[in-house]
C-alpha cells in the first residue's frame, strides 16, 4: 500500500470505527451522556465527551479520532501503528503490509540525476518537509484551541478538518523522513498539488491564530 492509499485507510477506519466504540473497546466507562473520564490525565470526572465520530476532553483538551484516541490510550510513536490496532481489533480488513511507503516512488538512475541538475529542486525536500511539519503543528493547534467548549457547541469547520486529518498529516510526515534522498525529491515534485493545499491551510490557521491571540 503507497503513502498515497494508505490516506484512504485512515479515513475508512475512521468512518467504520468511531473514537466511542474504539473507547468502549478498549474498556473505558461511558455514561449515558456518551461522556468518559479521561484516561489521558487521570480524570475523576466525566469530562471526556464522544461526539460526531471523535472525542474531546474539556479538561486537559486533549481531542482527535479513533486513530489517535487509540495512538493516545496506547502511548504509540506513530499514527500507523494505531492504524493497524484498530485494524487487527475490528477487523477492518486492510492490507497494510502490502507495500512500504517509498514503494511508488521508484525510478530510474538516469532520471534522478535528471532531477537532480535542477539546483531549485534541490531545495525541495527541506521546504517540504517544513511544509508537512508546519501543517501537523498548525492541526494540532486547532484540535487543541478550537475545539467546541460545552458539549452542546457547533464544532467549527476548521476543527472538524482537523480532526480527520491530522492523524494522516503526521503519518506523511514520519513517512516522508523515512524515505531515501531521492525519493523526497520525486515526492515533492509529483505531490505538488497536495503540498500547496497544506500551505494554503497553515496560512489559513496563521490566520485564525492571529485574531484569536488579538482578542
Amino acid at each position: 500500500m503507497s503513502v498515497f492509499d494508505i490516506r484512504a485507510a485512515f479515513e475508512y477506519a475512521r468512518e467504520c470505527v468511531a473514537a466511542e466504540q474504539a473507547a468502549l473497546r478498549y474498556g473505558i466507562e461511558l455514561n449515558r451522556g456518551h461522556r468518559a473520564r479521561c484516561p489521558f490525565h487521570d480524570g475523576k470526572d466525566f469530562n471526556l465527551s464522544f461526539h460526531g465520530g471523535g472525542y474531546r476532553c474539556f479538561v486537559c483538551g486533549v481531542s482527535g479520532d479513533s486513530v489517535g484516541f487509540t495512538r493516545l490510550l496506547f502511548g504509540y510513536q506513530k499514527p500507523i501503528e494505531a492504524l493497524k490496532r484498530l485494524n487487527n481489533d475490528f477487523g477492518l480488513g486492510l492490507d497494510l503490509e502490502a507495500g512500504k511507503p517509498e514503494a511508488e516512488h521508484h525510478t530510474t538512475l538516469k532520471q534522478i540525476k535528471q532531477i537532480r541538475r535542477n539546483a531549485a529542486e534541490r531545495d525541495l525536500p527541506e521546504a517540504v518537509r517544513r511544509i508537512l511539519w508546519e501543517y501537523s503543528l498548525d492541526l494540532d493547534w486547532v484540535q487543541r484551541n478550537l475545539a467546541p467548549k460545552t458539549p452542546e457547541d457547533e464544532p467549527a469547520d476548521v476543527w472538524v478538518y482537523a480532526l480527520q486529518n491530522l492523524s494522516y498529516a503526521e503519518y506523511i510526515l514520519d513517512s516522508f523522513d523515512n524515505m531515501t534522498p531521492e525519493n523526497k525529491l520525486i515526492f515533492a515534485i509529483k505531490k505538488k498539488e497536495m503540498i500547496t493545499e497544506y500551505e494554503n491551510v497553515s496560512r489559513l490557521i496563521d490566520g485564525l491564530r492571529r485574531r484569536k491571540n488579538a482578542a
